[in-house]
């Protein structure tokens, strides 16, 4: 009989927010098989040496300092095979489901690793990207806080039988929103899959038109919701009171003058602007990148939360 190993995957949630003082609520299970905790001083930066001609020294001491993390444990005889790979995969999954849920900084990262008598051995680290996420202004001070992780806990269970059966049309919505956050900087580009991943979400599989995409989102979703109720920026600046109805038809509008060789309007160089934390002043069609974002991920939540309002 072949012996079972005691392994652990853990994926970094850099933007965890601190609670009571400095002091998450954690450790918060989120499944039978996946939990949220505090994995300080369990790495160290020597336990990346095998790794040291392609993670720096640098990157291998910020993997040391991971502080909060999705954590799945599982057991193989093996040293990489299915089991492992079964891990990773779960928690990318976590991972996306809690992205829908609250766009972050953070960047998906998996690290791999087999419980000894005397410490730990990590045997696999992969990714993150070298480069920092190109977010919507008004995302960029996000931080994952206990509200999420409640909503990741009522979520996840429609989002796994979404990704392993769900319509395909659902699933590549959700592929193409983490790809704009993912692998994508050009903020046009983004900007341009983000309203992939719109269409396909009306489009129940077949090409569609933008006044019969606009009018399937009219009944589908509630186009009265404001675009920064929940953005951290209102507790520095006063946010602008912007509805998703508002921008909706710029949005698709703008991706045609895109995808036709087109650029921003003259005219929207005279509409209103608001003001930033990050940016001084955010232009108009920073507005409309930050609408697409948003209407996608509503139209992805809605879905896991009534599928049948979609058909």
């Amino acid at each position: 009989m072949e012996t079972q190993i005691q392994k652990t995957t853990i994926v970094p949630i850099s933007a965890f927010q601190r609670l009571d003082n400095g002091v998450a609520l954690l450790p918060k299970t989120v499944s039978d098989s996946v939990s949220i905790e505090n994995v300080q001083g369990i790495l160290d930066s020597k336990d990346f040496e095998l790794w040291h001609e392609y993670i720096s020294a640098e990157d291998r001491k910020a993997l040391a300092q991971v502080r909060i993390a999705l954590v799945n444990r599982f057991t193989s005889s093996g040293h990489m095979g299915e089991e492992e790979k079964r891990s990773e995969d779960l928690l990318h999954r976590y991972f996306v489901c809690l992205r829908i849920i609250k766009p972050t900084r953070s960047r998906y990262q998996a690290i791999q690793f087999k419980q000894l008598e005397n410490g730990i051995d990590v045997f696999h680290v992969s990714g993150p990207h070298p480069t920092p996420l190109n977010l919507p202004d008004a995302e960029i001070l996000n931080d994952i806080n206990n509200v999420d992780v409640t909503q990741l806990i009522q979520r996840i269970e429609s989002f796994l039988a979404v990704e392993a059966n769900g319509p395909f049309r659902v699933r590549r919505a959700i592929r193409l929103y983490e790809t704009g956050y993912s692998e994508i900087r050009d903020p046009a580009l983004q900007f341009i899959t983000w309203l992939m991943g719109v269409e396909a979400m009306v489009s129940e599989g077949e090409e569609i038109t933008t006044p019969d995409a606009i009018k399937r989102i009219r009944d589908t979703i509630d186009l009265a919701s404001p675009l920064y109720q929940e953005s951290p920026e209102n507790a520095f600046i006063s946010m602008p009171d912007i509805r998703l109805g508002d921008v909706l038809e710029d949005a698709f509008s703008f991706r045609n003058r895109l995808v036709h060789g087109g650029w921003i309007p003259r005219e929207w160089t005279e509409k209103p602007s608001r003001r930033g934390v990050v940016q001084s002043e955010v232009p108009y069609v920073e507005i409309v990148r930050e609408a697409a974002s948003f209407l996608l991920r509503k139209l992805i939540l809605g879905y896991l939360t009534a599928p049948n309002s979609f058909n």
